[in-house]
């Protein structure tokens, strides 16, 4: 009867398990491997080759075969073949600027992102606001903004929001208008002086008929002959 009692064991002892969602997922998720509760049933899990642990269930976090053990009336019972679980690594977002970060209104600043290649996507974002979402390494930044990036793998993966930045500066245009002194119908002798504004903490450069009158970078310019 004892032999008997054994031999029914070894034939109806059977070990499996299931899993709580995809056996490929990015790393920092976790999968739960869950044996069933069976009166008498015990589990050993096994890892590589190597017993990692006991009881009904399992959290793993990292890559690797994995196979259960389960044992009753002295009777053991392996699930096989193995369940492969593969962790996908983040990838790394980093951002650089390829142009000067302080630019006038109207210019504005490319920022790209690393790492690059066939099926990366990428989420640009100021704060914790996604200001768009494309498959483009590069951004232009035409705005005051501190921008940073988030980049998806093509395994679906999403990195951390990348650790450094790049934060850019608009400066405004100055806004030329022109003096004359006087009218602006030419005497018949002199000239028309005329004066710009701002007058100061700016460059000037005229023009006559829209083109660049070469020499004439002061503030104010002498007219000596009809045109715009």
């Amino acid at each position: 009867n004892d032999f008997a009692a054994q031999s029914f064991g070894k034939v109806g002892l059977s070990a499996s398990f299931t899993t709580s969602g995809p056996t490929s997922l990015c790393s920092g998720n976790n999968l739960i491997l869950t044996a069933p509760t069976i009166l008498g049933y015990t589990y050993s899990w096994i890892k590589d080759g190597g017993i990692i642990g006991t009881g009904n269930s399992r959290i793993i976090k990292v890559s690797g075969s994995y196979s259960v053990v389960a044992k009753a009336n002295s009777c053991t019972d392996t699930t096989k073949p193995s369940t492969n679980v593969v962790f996908y690594p983040l990838p790394i977002a980093t951002l650089s600027a390829t142009a000067p970060t302080t630019f006038c209104n109207g210019d504005s600043c490319a920022v790209v992102a690393s790492p690059t290649g066939s099926g990366f996507s990428y989420q640009w974002l100021s704060g914790t606001t996604v200001l768009d979402s494309n498959t483009s390494p590069t951004y232009q930044v035409k705005n005051v903004a501190t921008i940073k990036v988030r980049i998806i793998d093509n395994n679906g993966c999403v990195s951390k929001t990348s650790s450094s930045s790049v934060k850019t500066k608009v400066n405004p245009n100055p806004i030329a208008t022109i003096s004359p002194s006087g009218t602006v119908q030419k005497p018949s002798t002199g000239n028309i002086k005329l004066s710009a504004s701002p007058s100061s903490g700016v460059l000037w450069q005229w023009y006559k008929n829209g083109v660049i009158i070469v020499g004439a970078t002061a503030k104010q310019y002498d007219a000596s002959s009809l045109g715009s």
